[in-house]
């Protein structure tokens, strides 16, 4: 019955109705003490309660079954008297009326309903057709409900059914409904909203990173291109230093042409010089007769000598 009860506390939170006591009921702390009655301290004397129209027929093992289940249920009572009476004992009194029972406040039990959960008990039950779904400790009806009151718990409005204009209620219900729904597709709409949010956040950190990365792109290549201008510029550089080098090189292979020319000239003029050299040192030798003296030989070699010496120079000055 406990699981029940939440079970029933869980579905409470959709629309509907929740069984209840009628307002002008009384509360009152009671115990069972069989089970079609309950006793209870009134005023400094012992009344005892009773559901009119309810009886028990079942055996005494279901008795004690039904007595536990009225021990759980009915943790607090309410009555709608109708009826007090004096019981044989002077001290003692019978009221009589409708009895609700509750574990814990959230729904109500009218002990007429009884018969709806033991089959050892008796009563007249009515039933009303509603387009309401009820939630009661005895059960869940949906269209066709049992007659009694009941908490709205969307309006928080206790009514009694069928008494009750009923369309008033469905309508009250069909508008809550759709309060829900436009509740929920408000709730999306802000989550979606609170998506869209943090990824504009996100994009713009996104943007700002690559705009980060385009000015240091951006600086690498200005860098970059200062490089290639300054390599550029040291190429031209190179070249124009390789040109000069060119340029002196084949003025170096032609005076190396000329002094080739000049050396071989002055070879020539050397070995003859030699020869002659040789010629004379043979006539010197050969005739005697001409007695040349050896300072004049000297001085033909040196003149040689001096001779060849200015045609290098004239040569190399042209």
């Amino acid at each position: 019955m406990k699981y029940l009860l939440f079970l029933l506390l869980g579905v409470f939170t959709m629309a509907g109705l929740v069984s209840w006591y009628p307002p002008h009921a009384l509360l009152i702390n009671a115990y069972p003490v069989n089970s079609t009655h309950f006793t209870a301290q009134v005023g400094g004397k012992v009344v005892y309660l009773r559901q009119i129209g309810l009886s028990f027929l079942g055996s005494p093992q279901e008795e004690r079954a039904v007595l536990y289940y009225l021990s759980e249920a009915c943790r607090y009572i309410a009555i709608d008297v109708q009826e007090a009476t004096n019981s044989s004992n002077d001290f003692a009194e019978v009221w009589s009326g409708d009895l609700y029972c509750s574990p814990n406040g959230t729904t109500w039990l009218w002990l007429k309903w009884l018969p709806l959960r033991f089959s050892a008990y008796a009563s007249s039950i009515e039933f009303a057709d509603a387009n309401l779904t009820t939630y009661t400790p005895v059960g869940v009806f949906s269209g066709h409900v049992p007659a009694g009151w009941y908490l709205d718990i969307e309006s928080k409005t206790v009514l009694r059914v069928p008494q009750t204009n009923i369309s008033l209620i469905q309508s009250y219900q069909q508008l809550q409904a759709e309060l829900r729904q436009l509740q929920k597709v408000v709730d999306e709409l802000t989550r979606n909203s609170s998506n869209a949010v943090a990824l504009v956040a996100q994009l713009r950190e996104k943007v700002a990173e690559l705009q980060r990365q385009r000015r240091e792109l951006e600086e690498a290549l200005r860098l970059r291109e200062s490089q290639i201008a300054a390599l550029t510029s040291q190429l031209a550089s190179a070249r124009q230093e390789a040109e000069e080098l060119k340029k002196r090189l084949e003025e170096a292979q032609k005076e190396l042409e000329k002094a080739r020319a000049l050396l071989a000239e002055l070879n020539r003029t050397n070995a003859a010089l030699h020869a002659e050299l040789a010629q004379l040192s043979a006539e010197v030798r050969t005739e005697e007769s001409a007695q040349l003296p050896i300072p004049l030989l000297i001085a033909a070699v040196v003149a040689g000598g001096i001779v060849a010496y200015i045609l290098y120079r004239r040569r190399s000055s042209e």
